[in-house]
């Protein structure tokens, strides 16, 4: 059970303004797909209550965060490229929120 939401906290934060920037965006995405995401918390990570979504839900996250700038969808950041792969910067602005990068086994 997914008690926290990692898609509202980068909503509710500092980090929305940045996804404006295409290279940020497309980080984001790139770290959203194939990796579980884990509140910092000793329950969480304890019961490994992860959470994570599809390449698909990552596209469309990235496509509503944008959407004051821009017209897009998920379709214009499905397989864009570096599925899995968590920058420095988005792992850095992540765990000022509090979520740690989680690779699957």
């Amino acid at each position: 059970m997914q008690e926290f939401d990692l898609e509202a906290d980068i909503g509710n934060s500092d980090i929305l303004a940045k996804v404006y920037d295409n290279d940020y965006a497309k980080e984001l995405y790139s770290a959203l797909c194939n990796m579980n995401w884990c509140k910092i918390d000793v329950i969480t990570i304890l019961t490994e209550d992860y959470y994570s979504v599809t390449w698909r839900e990552a596209g469309s996250i990235v496509a509503d965060f944008r959407s004051a700038w821009y017209d897009e969808d998920y379709t214009d950041w499905y397989c864009s490229g570096n599925e899995g792969i968590v920058s420095d910067r988005i792992k850095a602005d992540l765990a000022e929120l509090g979520w740690a990068p989680i690779p699957y086994e």
